[in-house]
């Protein structure tokens, strides 16, 4: 078998540059049966296709539907965790991560065995870059879905070759990184990762504790871009990154940043957390002028007037009103006279 010879050729050199079978023994056998290299049939197929199917419908996330049949074509819609394909702000590490970041020594040994080939068994490829080694040990205590797979008889368990198709290279070297060093590593920054493929990874192969780290990162450059991707792939009702991004928003409300291509839902989202601080509303209108500068969106828009909507104007000072309000040109002007101190008649104008 073609596919066969190759990979035992990539899995000879992985090791301490002696070739290597490629099998181990089944689950059930005993101690020490011999590993051996499967042998090709004609009647057997190199993979497991019903069970690798099986593997992907059950572990993969989102609307990634597959319609196999005898004879059929297998039908499937873009992968969520394709996100180098989908629309939306590209979303970027905070600056909070790795300031706190220590692995262990003990950690960074293994991570440092994994780049040097040392003990390693498992070989991702990629169609965007070099292969990168693991230890299937180290996975299989960070992810029940590596465990799951390796005690499996499919193709991958068995090779220990994996091919990632859906994930960018860098995405899933500081996935591993993290995995290894249980915190963010060099990579994390050095590689200037979209962190919605380290969010899709985590959710892929149940790494919660990646998921922590981002949410932890979330800051005022990044908060806008996290929320429009938790949008697009969640339901916001029960949606754990978008309630993040709500609370990291009532934080930094007045210096929200990478307000470009972010959709109007996406601040309403923000919107809908606490109002804090006595000039809260103030701000929160802020937050509605600079989105329309940053996207030069039309004020009487329906999207506009509909973020303009959330905002509570009688909580506002009329000082503040005249000074911001009012020369944004987002408001109707005799929207605004209802809250003018004294009014009594909205026809003398504004003063001044």
């Amino acid at each position: 078998d073609p596919y066969l010879l190759s990979v035992f050729s990539v899995r000879s050199v992985s090791g301490q540059g002696t070739a290597r079978p490629l099998s181990s023994p089944e689950v059930g056998d005993p101690p020490g049966t011999p590993r051996t290299t499967p042998a090709a049939s004609a009647s057997t197929p190199s993979r497991d296709t019903s069970e690798m199917n099986y593997y992907r419908k059950r572990h993969r996330d989102g609307s990634n539907r597959e319609r196999e049949g005898r004879g059929g074509t297998a039908e499937r819609h873009s992968s969520p965790h394709q996100v180098q394909r989908t629309q939306g702000p590209r979303w970027g590490l905070g600056g909070k991560l790795g300031e706190e970041a220590n692995p262990k020594p003990f950690f960074e040994n293994l991570w440092a065995q994994a780049l040097d080939g040392m003990f390693t068994d498992v070989i991702f490829s990629f169609s965007d870059g070099p292969r990168i080694l693991a230890h299937r040990n180290v996975l299989c205590a960070k992810s029940a879905i590596f465990q799951s797979m390796f005690a499996s008889n499919m193709i991958e368990a068995r090779t220990g070759v994996i091919s990632i198709c859906d994930f960018s290279h860098g995405a899933f070297y500081c996935f591993l990184e993290h995995l290894y060093l249980d915190s963010p590593g060099s990579g994390w920054h050095s590689r200037n990762i979209d962190a919605r493929e380290l969010w899709s990874l985590a959710d892929k192969y149940d790494v919660p504790s990646i998921k922590e780290c981002l949410i932890l990162g979330l800051d005022q450059t990044n908060i806008a871009a996290a929320a429009a991707y938790a949008l697009s792939h969640w339901d916001p009702s029960d949606n754990p990154l978008a309630d993040a991004c709500i609370a990291a928003a009532e934080k930094h409300m007045k210096c929200l940043q990478a307000l470009e291509g972010v959709p109007s839902d996406v601040i309403e989202l923000l919107l809908s957390g606490r109002v804090i601080g006595k000039r809260g509303q103030l701000v929160r209108f802020g937050l509605i002028q600079r989105w329309c500068a940053a996207n030069s969106a039309d004020p009487t828009s329906c999207q506009v007037q509909s973020l303009v909507s959330k905002i509570k104007f009688s909580s506002i000072s009329w000082d503040d009103i005249e000074t911001f309000v009012r020369p944004s040109n987002l408001v109707p002007e005799q929207q605004l006279l209802a809250y003018r101190p004294g009014r009594g008649s909205h026809s003398a104008g504004w003063r001044g």
